[in-house]
């Protein structure tokens, strides 16, 4: 069993505030097959200097208190983790009456994950699957009440694979993404952030090759198959004549994006195991 504790202090600059953030932490490895963990940690964040303009706040930061368990499980060439957690959120910006700004704001998400990875041919494919569960509520900035915020998805998958072809010094990736719609306002409806966009579904394939113990040559090509994903509707601010708001999708510049890289290490170690290889 391992026990780990930690206390930050934390000051802003030009205010008297001073802040305390302890984290904790608690494993227990019966084995080395199972590890079962405990935390506990705060946290905080710097709200931002556009807001030093309102002089009506105690503080400058808002807080996050994060519980964590999770557990991992391992077994021949098999992981399989799983991760419950729980965040809550204070002081955050907040529009209330009269659009005066203050910093009663609040949230929480919850939520879990999992993984599962497996090495299957002798090692040479790693197959991994994960997929993420989160349940994210915030009252803050123009949202009177707790809404999901724009940025937040309920659901996310994602299938990987990893190919190793020693013989040409090569790994070869496939992966697949999924994720739930995200949230937006549509002026016509009532309420705020009630709809959801399409889910997100992007291809992705890419190639490691070891030029030498010091290079690596890397290419990799996301949504191949060039599906259209929507981020965020714009909508403008009036209705036209007949009552409709009309929108514009906000969106990726380009569907599909193609990266090739060269990784030169200039130390005398490798820049790769090349046993991997």
């Amino acid at each position: 069993m391992y026990l780990n504790a930690s206390l930050r202090m934390e000051n802003y600059v030009g205010h008297n505030d001073v802040y305390f953030m302890p984290r904790i932490s608690l494993s227990y490895i019966p084995n080395n097959k199972l590890q079962l963990s405990a935390l506990y940690g705060r946290y905080s964040q710097v709200i931002g200097d556009e807001f030093d303009i309102y002089n009506n706040y105690i503080k400058n930061e808002s807080f996050a208190n994060h519980y964590i368990l999770s557990i991992q499980y391992k077994l021949h060439e098999t992981t399989f983790r799983v991760e419950a957690y729980d965040k809550t959120y204070s002081h955050l910006p907040l529009y209330e009456e009269l659009q005066q700004m203050t910093f009663n704001g609040k949230g929480h998400s919850y939520g879990f994950d999992l993984f599962l990875e497996k090495m299957i041919f002798q090692g040479r494919l790693n197959t991994t699957l994960s997929y993420s569960y989160n349940h994210s509520r915030r009252k803050y900035m123009q949202y009177p009440d707790y809404v999901q915020p724009q940025y937040a998805t309920t659901h996310g998958g994602c299938l990987s694979l990893k190919y190793n072809v020693p013989q040409i010094k090569s790994i070869f990736g496939l992966s697949e993404n999924i994720t739930s719609g995200r949230p937006y306002t549509d002026p016509s409806q009532p309420g705020m952030l009630q709809k959801r966009t399409k889910p997100y579904l992007s291809t992705g394939v890419n190639v490691s090759f070891l030029a030498s113990p010091s290079v690596i040559l890397y290419a990799s090509v996301t949504n191949i198959l060039n599906r259209h994903n929507v981020f965020n509707y714009q909508y403008q601010k009036t209705p036209g004549a007949e009552g409709s708001y009309n929108r514009t999708p906000v969106e990726a510049s380009r569907d599909r994006f193609c990266y090739i890289g060269i990784f030169i290490s200039l130390k005398k170690s490798h820049a790769y195991e090349i046993s991997n290889f």
